[in-house]
């Protein structure tokens, strides 16, 4: 089967565009990788993660690091109630600094953030939950969730531009030498794009990390 490709508009401002290769952050998308790790660890023969369960709860596995605001929750919450966002917690994205914390400073501070429904009585939208299953992932393989993600899916599949490192992806470069990572940009109210900084996802890798390009994602 034969995949065409195309870039459109511009990677970055006034006039550099985009190709197939250019690399974009690829938000939660992410979360998919990081569910298809927890999938696989959950159906995997190796003796290893013989007792992993969808419904495995995440304490049992992070211990002390897991630790919330209801005790019930905290004993019961299971890999599969973080993957479906049925936490009963709240995004409470302002609290992890975007770059500030580390992925465990993150996790652990879910111990004072308090919830707004009881476990698996409601949908609410959180990313921390997501970086716990990539801390439980990690915590399990003895492997970075990039690597695990890396071999398990990525290199197979022929991804050879997808990361979730934004220095890695910063260092992919163009045949001129310029980075293949797209620019953000914001208007000011004189109509003048500002060049934006690149986010820094440290505390939620696992939920919204990936950096890739179409050619990539048309694997």
């Amino acid at each position: 089967m034969t995949v065409n490709t195309q870039g459109y508009g511009f990677s970055q401002l006034p006039a550099t565009p985009a190709t197939p290769d250019t690399l974009y952050f690829a938000g939660s998308t992410t979360k998919a990788m990081t569910a298809a790790a927890a999938g696989k660890i959950v159906h995997s023969e190796e003796s290893t993660f013989k007792n992993i369960k969808w419904t495995t709860p995440i304490a049992k596995l992070l211990g002390d690091d897991f630790v919330l605001t209801d005790v019930y929750a905290t004993s019961y919450m299971s890999i599969d109630d973080a993957l479906s966002h049925r936490s009963g917690i709240p995004a409470h994205d302002v609290s992890y600094g975007w770059g500030s914390q580390s992925l465990l400073d993150c996790i652990r501070s879910l111990r004072h953030l308090l919830s707004s429904t009881d476990l698996r009585t409601g949908w609410q939208y959180n990313n921390i939950l997501y970086g716990a299953v990539g801390a439980v992932i990690e915590r399990l393989t003895g492997k970075d969730l990039s690597e695990v993600l890396e071999n398990w899916f990525w290199r197979p599949l022929g991804m050879t531009s997808t990361t979730l490192s934004l220095d890695k992806a910063l260092a992919m470069q163009d045949d001129d030498g310029s980075t293949r990572l797209a620019k953000g940009y914001y208007w000011t109210k004189d109509d003048f794009y500002v060049p934006d900084a690149y986010p820094d996802f440290t505390p939620v890798t696992a939920a919204g990390a990936a950096i890739c390009s179409v050619r990539d994602f048309s694997l």
